[in-house]
């Protein structure tokens, strides 16, 4: 995972790679998550929720980056309006990117969403 790839998903809405707050990386492995660190310019310290699931319950294919998300949820307190990249990797490395924004926690409270895809498609998860 490169910058490049990053910068195609945020740039059709106006957004730097780097206003990316939250990484929710499909954890492959160790090595695919240092390639996105180096390549995204990101600490490992960005991908704590990512290596966190790695530790606990290995490569389960690429829905564990739900399982990501969900520690992302528990364990991060995001900004309302801030941004995230949520990136999952199948066979012969394929990727599926979406850009996410976080919303106010009140709204989520009134039976709303946490966050909501600004890219390619992802609905509403509560």
């Amino acid at each position: 995972m490169d910058a490049t790839c990053t910068a195609v998903v945020v740039a059709e809405d106006g957004i730097h790679s780097n206003q990316a707050k939250s990484l929710i990386f499909h954890p492959g492995g160790r090595k695919v998550l240092e390639v996105c660190e180096q390549g995204l310019g990101r600490s490992s310290e960005n991908f704590f929720s990512s290596y966190e699931t790695l530790r606990r319950h290995g490569n389960m294919s690429s829905a564990t980056v739900l399982f990501v998300l969900d520690h992302v949820l528990e364990h991060e307190e995001q900004a309302p309006g801030s941004y995230g990249i949520l990136a999952a990797f199948g066979p012969g490395f394929s990727a599926e990117l979406s850009l996410l924004k976080w919303v106010d926690s009140e709204a989520a409270q009134r039976g709303s969403a946490h966050l909501e895809s600004v890219g390619d498609g992802l609905a509403r998860i509560a």
